[in-house]
């Protein structure tokens, strides 16, 4: 295992991290300490954001109620907070990784009130789901604004495989907010140690088409409080 852990994180953030491999066979476990770790990265990402511009969250459907609540609850005093949620289908085609978008949640906001956009993954590896979602909201917003893409653990070639494909304009907007960077990757495409293996079975979801039978209680929670 070789893993490299960025320069912000201490004590917490590590014990936190290394726990997700002590859980996998415990999912509501797994989920309290993905959560934990949505709070690392909010107060991380508190320390970076402007302190009064609205951030425009970015996730998928299966980190919705565990990493993205944590995160959420630390940066959203004081700011306003919009959500873009989508459910993405992996294929292959052509050898190339593909994840698109077959159902979303996207918040209304006026591209005035976004000052940063945050993307969320519990781990980037091949990175074409970042992609894929950042991708899907890139036009929405201003075109200056820094993009934060935060993960508890990426993989070392994670940051060059997304930025392949974007302009060195929105390149240079990039800003990586992670725990730790880990450089071994298994014959299936698992990171290791990454987060413990793959996370939708971890999280209790099913695999990678179950969870996207998942309706996050985030979603419904944030739905209810806007419309009240």
């Amino acid at each position: 295992m070789s893993r490299e852990w960025a320069d912000w994180v201490g004590t917490t953030e590590r014990r936190h991290m290394d726990a997700l491999r002590d859980a996998n066979k415990n999912p509501q476990a797994y989920r309290g300490i993905m959560q934990e770790l949505g709070h690392d990265l909010g107060k991380r990402l508190g320390k970076l954001l402007s302190k009064k511009a609205g951030v425009l969250v970015v996730c998928t459907v299966e980190d919705a109620d565990f990493l993205v609540r944590g995160i959420l609850s630390e940066v959203s005093s004081g700011r306003t907070t919009r959500v873009a949620c989508f459910w993405n289908e992996r294929d292959t085609i052509d050898n190339h990784e593909v994840a698109p978008i077959i159902a979303r949640y996207e918040e209304p906001f006026e591209r005035d009130e976004i000052g940063a956009v945050v993307v969320v993954k519990s781990i980037i590896s091949g990175a074409c789901v970042v992609r894929t979602n950042l991708n899907e909201v890139l036009e929405k917003v201003g075109a200056t604004l820094p993009i934060f893409v935060v993960a508890p653990a990426m993989h070392v070639d994670a940051a060059k495989k997304l930025e392949r494909d974007f302009t060195s304009k929105v390149v240079g907007r990039f800003k990586y907010v992670y725990c730790a960077l880990d450089s071994v990757r298994l014959a299936d495409g698992t990171v290791e140690p990454g987060i413990g293996g793959s996370v939708y079975e971890l999280l209790g979801l099913g695999d990678e088409h179950a969870k996207n039978r998942h309706r996050p209680s985030l979603l419904t929670a944030r739905m209810a409080q806007m419309k009240g």
